[in-house]
């Protein structure tokens, strides 16, 4: 009998669970990968909301160069051709800039769905935080070819002071967000 009791005893003795030393440093690395995982969510749900922002002066893009393009607005003497006129000039222009009553913006609104000529119905659309506090579309021919950018941006969503003065100051993915 008293062989099994000390074997017993010898079970209950090497019977040990973790150390409060231990816990400690685990529950360290556990918070220590919680806040490197919740700085990447956040990092990347911001290139989602630059993305946004991209997708949006597509659109607006889209919209000018079909509505510049549209025999019935190029002609109309509602003040539409002369705004087709200063978007084709080269001339950096902002959006809102090109507002007013004509076809020219009535078509624009038809194919975006929303007033892009009024800034604060597009920053409703804007979602990069730098964007949503001081972002403005602008819009140049140059060489041909229609940009719209929207300033204080970068592809990475880090906001700054930088405003290109014109579409050959625009470096793609680097300073600013533009459709070209």
């Amino acid at each position: 009998m008293d062989e099994e009791k000390v074997t017993v005893d010898n079970s209950i003795d090497n019977n040990k669970g973790f150390t409060i030393l231990e816990l400690i440093i685990v529950i360290g690395i556990l918070s220590i990968l919680v806040v490197i995982a919740a700085l990447q969510f956040i990092f990347y749900l911001e290139k989602a909301n630059v993305s946004s922002d991209i997708q949006l002066c597509d659109s607006i893009q889209e919209a000018l160069q079909m509505a510049s393009t549209d025999p019935s607005v190029v002609t109309n003497n509602d003040g539409s051709s002369d705004l087709v006129e200063l978007l084709r000039g080269g001339t950096v222009v902002p959006l809102s800039g090109l507002d007013g009553d004509t076809l020219f913006n009535e078509v624009v609104r038809d194919i975006t769905g929303f007033d892009a000529f009024d800034d604060g119905e597009c920053l409703k659309f804007m979602s990069s935080r730098p964007a949503r506090t001081s972002g403005v579309i602008y819009c140049q021919t140059q060489g041909g070819i229609l940009y719209v950018w929207l300033n204080h941006s970068d592809a990475e969503g880090h906001q700054g002071d930088y405003t290109a003065a014109d579409a050959t100051e625009l470096i793609p993915g680097e300073k600013t967000i533009f459709a070209n």
